[in-house]
């Protein structure tokens, strides 16, 4: 038996739900938001846009509900409306008479919620279009939580991820599907060129050209108190924690924390000095940092674009520890201010 013009529309409609639902799946995994989320944050937005068009003074009363499967393109959405006396019928949107609920199901009984499906495709041009707003702001706030959950508990460790993206104040590093900003202020000033791939044939002249670089997680923020047009995950080669983390890498005592890094201060691609100290005594921090000849901290130099690097051995003695962190210079006297955290240096 052919089948009707009805049944073949609502089998297209249903293949366009499934194309839809497919697509934002694809998004959502993308960026590592749960399909249980998406699917609440859909029924959300449809909730929202249906409610907007009731009267404001009935926008509480749940005219209205979506049930979304997540694991398909189901999607089914009811309005609820209170059975009464077909002579007590006052109004038609909240209310549907008893003889007209009967013919639906028959066991209805007055003062009994009705609920009556909406079909998707009675849905208005205008409701799409807030839906299509609704969802994308809703979904670039998943994103912007999803990106914190994932990132947040990773400050002070090193990625590697290609350029996507060169403006004038950022660079957009693509990490795992995910957007990351490495301000221009964050890199180091003079030395780092970095571009997108696709780009680089106009930087064949710079050797130093790259479209994949390596930086710290620096800072996180908070979405919930992050304007949108702010990143929130930032990015640093000039931070204090970048050689940290590189030194993490490069040194197994440091990794398996047989040394610790008291401090570190840097004058990104000039100079930095590191304070060390060993929990094991028949370790030298220092010569455990700098390698035989210098093959454990080379690789760190490189990275940094040749930065000079001091290791100094931390002790409690202060005035000599600021001796042998100003070192080759011969330092005369130091006088200490402990209460203001100032040093006063003879050379």
């Amino acid at each position: 038996m052919p089948r009707t013009k009805s049944a073949r529309q609502a089998q297209k409609a249903q293949q366009e739900r499934q194309r839809l639902f497919s697509s934002m799946q694809e998004f959502i995994q993308q960026r590592g938001i749960p399909k249980e989320q998406f699917a609440e944050v859909l029924r959300g937005a449809l909730l929202d846009v249906l409610e907007r068009t009731l009267p404001e003074e009935k926008r509480q009363a749940q005219a209205f509900s979506v049930i979304v499967n997540p694991d398909t393109a189901d999607i089914q959405v009811f309005k609820r409306r209170m059975i009464v006396a077909d002579e007590e019928l006052e109004d038609e949107a909240w209310q549907i008479a008893w003889s007209q609920a009967l013919e639906k199901d028959p066991q209805a009984e007055v003062g009994e919620e009705f609920f009556e499906e909406i079909p998707l495709q009675s849905l208005t041009r205008t409701q799409i279009d807030q839906l299509k707003v609704r969802l994308r702001q809703q979904l670039r706030d998943l994103e912007r939580r999803a990106l914190y959950e994932r990132y947040s508990h990773m400050v002070g460790e090193i990625l590697t991820g290609e350029v996507l993206k060169a403006t004038r104040d950022e660079l957009i590093v693509l990490h795992e599907g995910n957007e990351l900003s490495l301000p221009r202020r964050e890199l180091i000033p003079g030395k780092d060129v970095y571009v997108p791939k696709e780009s680089q044939a106009a930087y064949r002249r710079e050797r130093q050209a790259a479209s994949v670089v390596k930086a710290v997680v620096a800072q996180v923020l908070d979405p919930r108190h992050t304007p949108p047009s702010r990143p929130i995950v930032m990015l640093s080669r000039t931070s204090p924690l970048f050689l940290e983390a590189l030194l993490k890498l490069e040194i197994p005592e440091i990794y398996d924390g047989l040394i610790s890094i008291k401090k570190v201060v840097r004058i990104p691609g000039e100079r930095a000095k590191v304070l060390v100290e060993s929990y094991d005594d028949r370790i030298d921090p220092v010569g455990a940092c700098v390698g035989v000849k210098g093959t454990r901290i080379k690789p760190v130099v490189e990275e940094l674009r040749g930065e000079y690097i001091d290791i100094i051995p931390y002790n409690p003695d202060v005035k000599l520890m600021i001796s042998r962190a100003l070192a080759p210079a011969t330092v005369m006297y130091v006088d200490l201010y402990p209460t203001r955290r100032y040093a006063k240096v003879f050379v």
